[in-house]
């Protein structure tokens, strides 16, 4: 099976973007469905819980860890579920661009945010908050590593660079190429018939890739010009405040920015 693999092209309304027409063995997804993808292929449950779920439990670990002087407990009684998504989506980001083998010990000794968002996630267990995507790779990359089954995808195309994907992700390319998979950059059927060498950027394939209908007669394409890889994939945040060990460590793992600050 060829895949190709876009970091936006998730969710059921994207439709599949073959190579050249309608070809068996070659499917489009995100990094959502490639997850669900690898899961079925190696017997591991899927996650039943919806993000709403996620969340609501998530938000009880918030509340019982609340003693009002957390970082978050200024905004606490104006919107509980709402810090709850901005918590969560922040731990996801943390773990995100850490390497599989972070461990939230790593982060138990640490003042600020950063312990108490270890903390947190104690608490969270304790309260069965469910795996989310980055929870969910951790565990398919431990899994590919030990399993003699190769990986059912024989060649990955990617519609970004390998360099600007989050860690975690690129972290199971990596194993997947290990494993035998062949990676690659996904090329756009109408790119690929030009006799030229010149090499698209990572916004010139992701357009190409959303609308493969060649151009009006005498038309252009603007969308083969060179352009600067969207922010959105760069996964470059930069902690903010001063030095010290938590910044390092915060530069080192791509930290969202606001909970590296010290609470108010």
């Amino acid at each position: 099976m060829t895949l190709i693999l876009g970091y936006e092209l998730d969710g059921t309304a994207q439709r599949d973007l073959p190579p050249a027409g309608a070809e068996a063995g070659v499917v489009t997804a995100g990094p959502q469905r490639l997850v669900e993808m690898l899961e079925q292929g190696y017997g591991i449950p899927a996650a039943s819980a919806t993000p709403l779920q996620r969340m609501l439990g998530y938000q009880q670990a918030l509340e019982q860890g609340n003693d009002g002087a957390r970082f978050y407990s200024r905004s606490w009684p104006r919107d509980p579920l709402g810090v709850a998504r901005a918590v969560l989506a922040a731990r996801d980001e943390l773990l995100m661009a850490a390497p599989s083998e972070f461990s939230w010990s790593a982060l138990a000794g640490h003042g600020g945010r950063l312990g108490e968002l270890a903390r947190i996630e104690a608490l969270a267990a304790d309260h069965g908050v469910a795996p989310g995507l980055p929870d969910r790779l951790r565990g398919l990359i431990e899994e590919l590593a030990r399993s003699p089954i190769r990986p059912p995808i024989a060649e990955l195309q990617l519609v970004e660079e390998r360099k600007f994907w989050p860690a975690l992700l690129q972290e199971l390319q990596f194993v997947l190429e290990f494993r035998g998979t062949r990676i690659c950059s996904y090329l756009p059927p109408r790119a690929r018939r030009r006799s030229t060498k010149r090499i698209l950027s990572d916004l010139a394939r992701a357009q190409a890739a959303l609308d493969p209908a060649p151009p009006a007669r005498g038309g252009r394409h603007d969308d083969f010009e060179e352009f600067e890889p969207p922010a959105v994939h760069r996964n470059r945040m930069r902690a903010a405040g001063g030095g010290g060990a938590e910044a390092q460590d915060a530069e080192i793992l791509d930290i969202p920015a606001f909970l590296t600050r010290q609470a108010d």
